[in-house]
């Protein structure tokens, strides 16, 4: 029928990268169903349109995803949930919301769940435990020992490579990120999960100073800029911050500024943060609000209460290099 058209198409445009017809055919596929017992399809539905709004829309994806695993997990569909408390998983991420992951991987993991599964709900709960100073090691190894079962080599090698490169950023050990992220390849899994480690690994580069590395991230981002307006700002970010390192204050404070209403509007509260630091460490003294940056990073910081964002911040006051020691 109609609804199941648009729920394959929705698919198809997300394996694409084209996330903005892949949520408004996944929204029009649910509007259809609304109202009907055909709940292997509002399942279906629920996974493709919040799986496209990760980059684009993460609390809509959040509400999407929520309810979904919600529905799978009273009709006892145990991999729809878990697959469906990925994506949810991913969006909270996105939206400082650690809890939620954590609880579902602690709720929905279970020995006989398919690889795809396993590692969509340990990927963002092992994010989130790593910004609250949970995670001793590499969390990529952790990921690296959950049992491949159904996936393909090249599949699980981009899962991998996507949700480790998050946790690696999210416990502090930058160097781990650019190496992990790699691994995601082309993407071959999940594009949105791809491209937001590729945004790590820029944010990265710029908090190390590495211009000519940084340069190479954006170029690599801006083949991404389809799956949604999370991984263009992300880009732009990223420009500003280059333009910081390449003396060029005025147009890079413009760009933060411009990344920095974004975020806030969408309620990414962590990439919020993570645009003040950003601000902080490279344009410090042409920052005429840096004190007032400052404290609205700190108060950010402590409502997320990431002990890693807590380091870089302190990190700052003390004027020490950024290392990977330092978290």
């Amino acid at each position: 029928d109609v609804a199941e058209l648009f729920t394959a198409k929705a698919w198809l445009m997300g394996v694409q990268g084209r996330q903005i017809e892949a949520a408004m055919l996944g929204e029009g596929a649910l509007r259809l169903l609304e109202g009907k017992a055909e709940l292997g399809a509002e399942l279906r539905a629920r996974m493709n349109a919040s799986n496209a709004y990760i980059a684009s829309d993460p609390a809509r994806g959040l509400e999407i995803a929520s309810r979904g695993v919600d529905l799978a997990e009273r009709i006892g569909d145990a991999e729809k949930a878990a697959g469906l408390a990925g994506n949810e998983g991913i969006c909270a991420l996105l939206l400082g919301r650690w809890q939620i992951p954590i609880d579902r991987a602690t709720m929905l993991d279970r020995p006989h769940l398919d690889g795809f599964a396993r590692l969509g709900l340990a990927g963002p709960s092992l994010t989130a435990r790593a910004h609250l100073g949970q995670v001793e090691g590499s969390p990529t190894a952790e990921l690296d020992a959950i049992p491949r079962g159904d996936l393909d080599s090249a599949q699980r090698e981009s899962m991998v490579g996507a949700l480790g490169a998050l946790a690696e950023y999210a416990a502090g050990r930058l160097e781990a990120v650019e190496d992990t992220a790699a691994r995601a390849g082309g993407g071959t899994t999940n594009p949105m999960e791809s491209a937001l480690a590729f945004c790590a690994a820029a944010h990265v580069e710029a908090w190390l100073k590495r211009p000519d590395r940084l340069a190479v991230a954006i170029e690599r981002l801006e083949a991404w800029t389809g799956t949604g307006q999370v991984i263009r700002i992300g880009l732009e970010q990223a420009r500003a911050a280059l333009a910081a390192m390449e003396g060029r204050p005025d147009e890079a404070e413009r760009g933060f500024r411009s990344t920095l209403a974004t975020w806030r509007r969408l309620g990414m509260l962590p990439d919020v943060v993570v645009a003040e630091l950003e601000m902080l460490r490279l344009l410090d003294d042409h920052l005429a609000d840096r004190d007032v940056l400052a404290a609205d990073a700190a108060a950010t910081i402590g409502e997320l209460g990431s002990v890693t964002l807590r380091a870089r911040l302190d990190e700052l006051a003390l004027g020490e290099p950024a290392t990977e020691a330092a978290r």
